[in-house]
């Protein structure tokens, strides 16, 4: 899953999370960890806080928020990635399922996106399906499922920030690929590797093609491999 909380992460895991040390609203029960947190109470604040923040708010913002409000937010939540991930998870649980309510309520509707999250009225017609809230039914069922948060480990969570920040980092690497196969954004990798092979034949040198500009192509195709480009 592509990481969801890198609002979070880039900005708590490191000397921002300073800005939560010694909060005194903070207490140390930690109850965002398990099926059982209290969900009607977080509800009642994420409410406030939306409405307080009309165009929008990050995660980061949010959960400093809440840490002022009340005592569902640890003093040390944020001293290794899997107590960061079980902060992130069930803030995030608890979105999805405040989007629910309010769907089901027809008049306002929760947009979730990856850098903001921002309460607004419902769509005409009620076809809120139609933004592109971040999140879709796949997202939406990850985090509605506490399964993916209990069988979640501190290795699990380490390797996922490592796969998102290689994934992140070689950005500009993958889109000189993209750009050496004569490709853009959006296309399959199935449609990757028919490019490549269309490529790969026509420059080859024993028909007349050049040998660097093969090379060039197959490092191109490597490159995409490693980062196995659909989208």
């Amino acid at each position: 899953m592509l990481f969801f909380g890198i609002d979070l992460f880039s900005r708590l895991k490191w000397p921002i999370i300073n800005d939560f040390q010694g909060n005194g609203a903070i207490k140390e029960k930690f109850i965002m960890k398990s099926h059982n947190y209290d969900f009607q109470r977080l509800k009642e604040h994420l409410l406030q806080i939306l409405e307080k923040f009309p165009l929008g708010i990050s995660e980061y913002d949010m959960i400093k928020e809440l840490s002022l409000r009340t005592d569902m937010i640890a003093a040390d939540f944020g001293k290794d990635n899997l107590n960061l991930f079980k902060t992130h998870f069930v803030l995030f649980n608890g979105l999805f399922r405040l989007q629910q309510l309010l769907a089901e309520e027809g008049n306002r509707y929760l947009e979730i996106g990856v850098m903001n999250i921002r309460l607004r009225e419902s769509i005409e017609g009620g076809d809120e399906k139609s933004l592109d809230n971040g999140g879709s039914a796949k997202l939406a069922a990850y985090y509605l499922d506490m399964m993916n948060l209990d069988e979640m480990t501190r290795d699990g969570v380490d390797e996922m920030i490592s796969t998102f920040w290689a994934s992140f980092n070689g950005e500009p690497e993958r889109k000189k690929a993209l750009t050496v196969l004569g490709l853009e954004e959006g296309i399959s990798f199935s449609e990757v590797r028919k490019r490549y092979r269309k490529l790969a034949r026509d420059h080859h040198p024993d028909r007349g093609g050049d040998k660097e500009r093969l090379q060039e192509i197959n490092d191109a195709m490597e490159i995409l491999k490693r980062y196995n480009v659909h989208k």
